[in-house]
């Protein structure tokens, strides 16, 4: 059955013709910022510890600040759960997203936990359940008694709904500090099934935020609609040579829904090393974008580099309106030092 689900997938990916539109989702290389993407994967992999990074730029030749995006986290598996085959992960992440003329700023503190739920005794096929606790800090620069409210973030042509708020608040600000700050927090929860085959290797997942109000508003007036994200990974050798890596990324927020598909081939140089180099194209709805992607594995290093270029939106504004991203996740291990019993030997006499 695994095997002619994965089939159907790569059939998906490669022939489908994909038309919804929705809004920009997070990364291209959303492997590279595994609890970004779904709580249930802090921990899931083989090895001491992961640590992952990845820096997004996008539109920045529209005139004012386009999106800045940082990532940074660590997940590890921490000890051993209710039967011996199944395990607990823990992770802790942080996000920095900046944009716009006055530096509208989220900051994403991230603290997860995972239960992964073993279907075999070899652990080659498992289900995990993961819950996610964000503390979000949003913040905006502006001057006081600056006029805001024909500023737009979204490029559509509308008004965030915090833009108008902040520029009767930051009018009224008498000291004159031009910050105007609001801490608020999120839940996100998220399940996944990995099957792991000799050659080859498969992740699906869905996670949930905003499922509880999280009123984001400087003003208090506006909440988050809920969030869905579904995600698909495949990953095999088609010989010794080569490999093949497509993945599928469905986010529905409020109205909106946006799907991205992208497939890379892997050639590894030489047969007796580990270094694998790798290329491939994807394709995202919303603002409809081309992608291009490039990367390497190496030992425990993963390295990514993407290039979105919009076809729709903001391609109608002057000068090139890309996206550039660039992204390393390592996997480490740490072995312990066998204990060896001392062998005492009678000499002759």
């Amino acid at each position: 059955m695994i095997k002619n689900l994965q089939s159907i997938f790569i059939c998906t990916l490669l022939f489908t013709t994909l038309t919804l539109q929705g809004q920009d989702i997070h990364f291209t290389n959303f492997r590279l910022a595994p609890q970004a993407l779904n709580p249930s994967l802090n921990g899931s992999f083989l090895g001491t510890y992961r640590a992952s990074g990845i820096y997004r730029e996008q539109y920045q030749n529209t005139g004012v600040n386009g999106f800045r995006t940082i990532e940074a986290g660590v997940d590890l598996p921490v000890i051993r759960g209710l039967r011996k085959q199944d395990w607990i992960g823990v992770g802790l992440s942080i996000n920095r997203d900046s944009r716009g003329l006055f530096d509208l700023m989220d900051t994403h503190t991230r603290m997860g936990l995972a239960y992964h739920l073993a279907l075999d005794k070899t652990q080659k096929r498992y289900l995990s359940i993961g819950a996610q606790r964000t503390a979000i800090n949003r913040r905006m620069n502006v001057p006081t008694g600056t006029d805001i409210t024909s500023f737009l973030i979204s490029g559509r042509g509308s008004v965030d709904p915090d833009i108008q708020a902040v520029q009767s608040l930051a009018g009224n600000n008498q000291s004159g500090e031009p910050r105007v700050e609001r801490s608020f927090s999120n839940w996100v929860g998220g399940l996944s099934f990995t099957s792991k085959g000799v050659k080859n290797k498969t992740v699906i997942g869905i996670s949930a935020a905003h499922f509880i109000n999280s009123t984001a508003s400087f003003s208090g007036l506006f909440d988050l609609p809920l969030r869905l994200t579904a995600f698909a990974t495949y990953d095999t050798e088609i010989n010794k040579n080569m490999t093949l890596e497509p993945t599928l990324i469905v986010q529905s927020m409020g109205p909106t829904t946006q799907v991205a598909a992208n497939a890379m081939a892997g050639y590894k140089l030489n047969p007796e090393k580990p270094l694998i180099v790798k290329a491939g194209l994807g394709y995202r709805t919303g603002t409809s974008s081309g992608q291009f992607l490039a990367g390497a594995d190496f030992k425990g290093f993963t390295a990514g580099f993407s290039y979105d270029l919009p076809f729709t939106g903001y391609s109608q504004a002057s000068d090139v309106q890309n996206a550039i991203e660039f992204g390393v996740t390592y996997i480490g291990t740490i072995y312990k030092k066998p204990k060896t019993k001392p062998i005492v030997v009678c000499p002759r006499l």
